[in-house]
């Protein structure tokens, strides 16, 4: 089964009391079609992005936090996937300190002055996701699924081996909540819809 794409993330740090908080996620497309963002060339690159704001925790007025995610391809990082963390190389260290910098242009175009409110910056490609938290090639929301064809991608819970069970967010929907509704698919395999039901009901 195809896996989806990964991400180049950029954490932000920012200098105190410069960048205020804005209470909103920011989904920022360079293309008139949203399902293009992960279509690029080299030139083109980013075609989009995410963007993250925490308040700060001295003056909620201002951010302290930001994370910026936009798509990055295996194949954009492929020849360091027999590194680890921490070893990959200096051409790997400038590799991301140009798509950093690639992506700071994109930012400052949005929100002028970004870059000179960053006190410090951090980075990850889809290979730290990938030695972090094992996903296939730092896939990002797992098995690329298919509504024209359900059935194609679904992975049951049960398996054909006894107390082996399957969970996670290639089971049934990606991310945060997808994982969330596949533990209680899985936990319901084990004890019982009626009975998980009804705990979750008293609790």
């Amino acid at each position: 089964m195809q896996d989806t794409f990964g991400i180049f993330t950029l954490y932000l740090s920012m200098k105190e009391n410069l960048f205020e908080y804005l209470n909103n996620n920011f989904y920022i497309f360079k293309t008139d079609n949203v399902w293009e963002g992960s279509d690029y060339t080299k030139e083109n690159w980013p075609r989009g992005y995410m963007m993250h704001l925490s308040p700060s925790s001295k003056d909620e007025k201002y951010t302290d936090a930001i994370i910026v995610n936009t798509y990055l391809k295996w194949e954009d990082v492929k020849s360091w996937e027999n590194t680890t963390v921490e070893k990959r190389g200096e051409d790997y260290n400038e590799f991301k300190r140009q798509k950093a910098e690639k992506l700071f242009d994109v930012l400052e175009r949005d929100f002028p002055g970004i870059r000179s409110k960053t006190a410090a910056y951090y980075t990850s490609t889809p290979l730290t996701y990938r030695d972090y938290i094992g996903t296939s090639k730092g896939s990002i929301y797992g098995i690329l699924k298919d509504f024209n064809n359900p059935l194609g991608t679904m992975v049951l819970p049960r398996t054909s081996i006894p107390n082996l069970f399957h969970t996670g967010q290639n089971i049934n929907i990606h991310g945060v909540i997808g994982v969330t509704i596949c533990s209680i698919l899985t936990c319901s395999e084990m004890l019982g819809t009626h009975y998980l039901l009804n705990k979750m009901r008293e609790a």
